[in-house]
């Protein structure tokens, strides 16, 4: 009965889950354009929501240097698919679309160049 308990065990841990993949993002916050190119902010929210875009997302999944979500709202209110670039670095900074972004702690909105 132990080793039937221990393969069900090992099985689940093995198998592929649909896990939540949100811890992935940085701290929660505004993460502005690092050299203060004229791009919309990213801003990462409670419970794995995202602004990237001009899109508000929720429920977004990291894959491979991508970001994708399917519960997305664009600034017209309407309902909008996410697939696009985003590294995570190390530092807790983002990487979009060849611009660099880091965590904002200063009055809003981002400053630009």
């Amino acid at each position: 009965m132990r080793s039937v308990a221990l393969a069900l065990a090992l099985a689940v841990l093995a198998a592929p889950a649909a896990a939540d993949e949100t811890w992935l993002l940085p701290e929660d916050g505004v993460y502005c354009p690092a050299e203060g190119q004229d791009v919309y902010a990213i801003v990462v929210g409670p419970g794995g929501g995202l602004g990237i875009d001009g899109l508000d997302c929720e429920n977004v999944r990291l894959s491979r240097g991508r970001v994708r979500s399917s519960a997305c709202v664009s600034n017209g209110g309407h309902p909008v698919d996410l697939d696009t670039d985003l590294l995570i670095l190390p530092s807790g900074s983002m990487f979009h679309d060849g611009v660099l972004f880091r965590r904002w702690r200063g009055p809003l909105p981002c400053p630009v160049s």
